[in-house]
């Protein structure tokens, strides 16, 4: 069975880590593992008491779908996402391109052997590198 990761990366203002998560699911269509991934890390960043979320997803297609309308019937993570950033916060979306997420894969690699939700408090030095320079644009 082939299992697909939601991974996200959440960076402070600094490019310091803040925290990150992986949570092994169930795979499936690509834009759906997606939305669950963004509504995870909403919800992640919602219950650590962040007011203020500058969100970069490397699937345009979500982007658009959390976006535009017509997506909520179809894809229940879409509903939970727009609830998610109507609560009392600022929260913006921005498409990234996949190469600019390199922090988020090697998160998902290194976690493939784990099930379920788990929380990164600490970075190791090669995820720590990764975030300084997907951060500032580094190739």
């Amino acid at each position: 069975m082939e299992a697909e990761l939601c991974k996200k990366k959440m960076k402070g203002r600094a490019w310091g880590w803040l925290c990150g998560f992986a949570n092994s699911g169930h795979g499936g269509n690509p834009l759906v593992v997606e939305a669950r991934a963004l509504r995870d890390s909403l919800r992640l960043a919602w219950d650590k008491g962040y007011k203020w979320i500058e969100g970069e997803v490397d699937n345009l297609e979500l982007v658009a779908a959390v976006e535009g309308e017509g997506w909520d019937s179809f894809v229940p993570e879409i509903r939970e996402i727009k609830s998610l950033m109507a609560r009392q916060w600022q929260v913006s979306l921005r498409g990234i391109n996949r190469e600019a997420n390199r922090a988020a894969d090697f998160i998902a690699k290194a976690s493939f052997t784990h099930t379920g939700f788990r929380v990164l408090l600490r970075p190791c030095y090669d995820l720590e590198v990764l975030v300084l320079r997907d951060a500032i644009g580094a190739c």
